[in-house]
């Protein structure tokens, strides 16, 4: 059960062409963690036991590189910045979850 559900994500991140940045540590689990609703740098953290500022900062900005994320800035005092994903990556959220 486990073997199809991955052999169709594998698949999936290859006919999307996002096997390369998808199949590092922290992509799929920073992906499940958007996808739970967590949107700001620290709640992504806090979501993700053990990744490192510098991990995570490089995954979004992977993430963001090939369409899977999408970060904006929201224009108030202090400005902060938000991250969600993109419909591209609500193909492949659910694949993740079956696992």
């Amino acid at each position: 059960m486990v073997a199809r559900a991955a052999e169709r994500l594998v698949f999936a991140l290859y006919r999307h062409g996002i096997h390369e940045v998808a199949c590092r540590k922290w992509s799929l689990p920073t992906l499940l963690a958007l996808h739970g609703c967590a949107e700001r740098f620290n709640r992504l953290k806090d979501c993700l036991p053990g990744v490192t500022s510098r991990a995570l900062s490089s995954t979004l900005k992977e993430l963001c590189r090939v369409g899977l994320v999408e970060r904006w800035v929201v224009d108030e005092y202090p400005p902060r910045t938000c991250y969600r994903l993109t419909s591209s990556a609500h193909l492949v959220v659910p694949l993740l979850e079956r696992l």
